[in-house]
């Protein structure tokens, strides 16, 4: 049976810009949405709301809030980089900038529900690492 804390994951994965945000994450230790969204060529409202999406999902976690020029500037990371890596289809251990990102989200989530399946089959809590 799949938790909430699951359907929070797939639903993170099968959004584009979200797997993108995770890609650009991988490799990197905290990051600002502005400096994504400088990055990926997209708005920074558009980041700034996938982001925090992915930190309800609990993907990504929230470091510190700093201020800049009277705005609020929030700085990320990711929660579980083996477990992004493996769920958005990069194999653990290889280089973000080397691997082919699975652009279709079907797969993606064939991905995510064949973990899932892994971890309730053995018994071990995948995503309560993440959790």
């Amino acid at each position: 049976m799949l938790t909430e804390s699951d359907c929070a994951w797939i639903k993170a994965l099968l959004h584009p810009v979200r797997v993108a945000i995770l890609r650009q994450m991988l490799d990197r230790g905290i990051v600002t949405p502005a400096r994504l969204a400088e990055e990926l060529e997209l708005p920074l409202g558009v980041v700034g709301y996938q982001m925090r999406v992915l930190r309800d999902a609990r993907l990504l976690t929230l470091v510190r809030t700093t201020q800049r020029r009277g705005a609020l500037v929030h700085h990320y990371r990711l929660r579980d980089r083996e477990a992004t890596r493996e769920c958005i289809g990069l194999p653990v251990g290889s280089a973000a900038g080397t691997a082919v990102l699975l652009s279709d989200p079907w797969e993606r989530l064939r991905r995510v529900l064949v973990l899932i399946a892994m971890a309730h089959e053995l018994g071990t809590a995948l995503f309560s690492r993440i959790c």
